[in-house]
């Protein structure tokens, strides 16, 4: 596990596609961070299964700093090996804080 630190971009989103399990799918912003990796923590916080940008919000404008697994050196095979959920792309889902959020689960919480 590891630390990065995150800053929003120019037009505040944190340039990064995100599973709702919270590995990382897509990188255009944060060259620290590698696809596949999994954000476990948020400013000291754990995340325990929580949806990073459900977790956000709470922590104002950045930066932040990510604790960070790498599926192969620091969850073992298991994980690595399986496929994540749902992933969350710019082209169907709208912005929380920067970290995408998919449109049915937005309805799913209404």
């Amino acid at each position: 596990e590891r630390e990065v630190t995150v800053t929003r971009r120019a037009n505040g989103g944190l340039g990064i596609i995100i599973s709702e399990d919270n590995l990382i799918g897509g990188n255009e912003g944060q060259p620290q961070l590698k696809v596949n990796d999994f954000v476990v923590g948020v400013d000291g916080e754990r995340l325990n299964g929580r949806y990073l940008g459900d977790v956000l919000p709470d922590k104002g404008p950045g930066p932040y700093v990510f604790a960070v697994a790498s599926p192969a050196t620091d969850l073992g095979p298991t994980l690595s090996n399986s496929p994540s959920k749902r992933a969350k792309t710019a082209a169907d889902t709208h912005g929380v804080h920067g970290v995408p959020r998919s449109k049915k689960r937005k309805s799913e919480d209404d």
